[in-house]
């Protein structure tokens, strides 16, 4: 847009915001609107008015002036923010020009508005109540979704803490378990000139085979853990589950419940509980008297 035309454009529209507040200044409609209307079309004067002082002619003559005084006087880093300062001036008169565009349009809205007859005001005003409650209503139902993503993403790491939790536990068995074998093999191992060796050797290698393959089916589930119980969930390849409280009796004695009854379990986890210094090994034993 030259300057020749945004002086002419600016024209008419400070002509369209005068003509508002020359006949709506005394009328019913609020003061504000023409108060605003008048510091508008003070501020497009003062712009009309700028670039009038930049016509053609005159932006000919500050060129070649400023030309010369560059070439009497030379002083690159003022050469430099100078060229800076007018691209930045550049750049706000642009978006000057944009804001104006836009506030001509808003109002020749607002003076179609003012000048048009109570229905037809009516009905534009109804159409953007119903606009609003329409945005109104999306905006709930935009604040319910993101409600229950938040929600879901909130199950999703109470999962991913109680499967972590899960895994550290079994890998920490698994690490014992290790450990024991290594034991077992360092220092309880067997003569295969005893009778019978290799029967316990072979029974023992089925029983390891057996804890294996249940630790890798995960058959144990965490339910409840606090001071003084907790309670394992067992679920067996038939889908059968059983729920498991391990708890402290008289003397710090460790006693063994399980609903529904699994009378074997229950022998083989009451018998080795004594043995248990840790849950670590409350939990192994918990899983070998389901599996064994």
């Amino acid at each position: 847009m030259t300057h020749s035309n945004s002086v002419v454009f600016l024209s008419a529209a400070k002509k369209r915001i005068d003509e508002i507040v020359m006949q709506r200044g005394g009328s019913e409609h609020p003061a504000e609107i023409v108060k605003i209307a008048s510091d508008l079309s003070q501020h497009i004067h003062d712009t009309i008015a700028f670039f009038q002082l930049c016509n053609v002619d005159n932006a000919v003559a500050a060129v070649k002036s400023y030309e010369e005084n560059v070439q009497a006087n030379p002083n690159a880093h003022a050469q430099t923010q100078l060229e800076h300062s007018i691209s930045q001036l550049q750049v706000e008169a642009e978006k000057a020009v944009g804001f104006l565009d836009y506030a001509d349009l808003l109002l020749k809205c607002t003076r179609a508005l003012l000048f048009s007859d109570p229905r037809s005001q009516n009905k534009i005003l109804i159409s953007h109540r119903d606009q609003l409650n329409r945005l109104i209503k999306d905006k709930a139902a935009l604040q319910d979704a993101i409600d229950k993503q938040r929600q879901h993403l909130e199950i999703l790491d109470n999962e991913i803490a109680l499967h972590e939790a899960k895994l550290k536990e079994m890998e920490m068995y698994l690490s014992s378990k290790l450990n024991e074998l290594q034991r077992n093999k360092c220092t309880r191992g067997l003569n295969l000139t005893q009778e019978g060796s290799l029967q316990v050797i072979s029974q023992r290698l089925e029983n390891c085979n057996m804890l294996l393959e249940a630790l890798n089916a995960s058959p144990l589930t965490l339910i409840e853990n606090s001071d003084n119980k907790i309670v394992y969930r067992y679920t067996s390849e038939n889908n059968e589950s059983h729920d498991i409280t391990i708890s402290e009796c008289q003397r710090r004695n460790l006693k063994c419940t399980i609903e529904p009854e699994a009378p074997e379990a229950q022998e083989y986890i009451s018998r080795h509980l004594k043995d248990c210094k840790t849950r670590i090994d409350i939990a192994a034993i918990v899983q070998e008297g389901f599996s064994i």
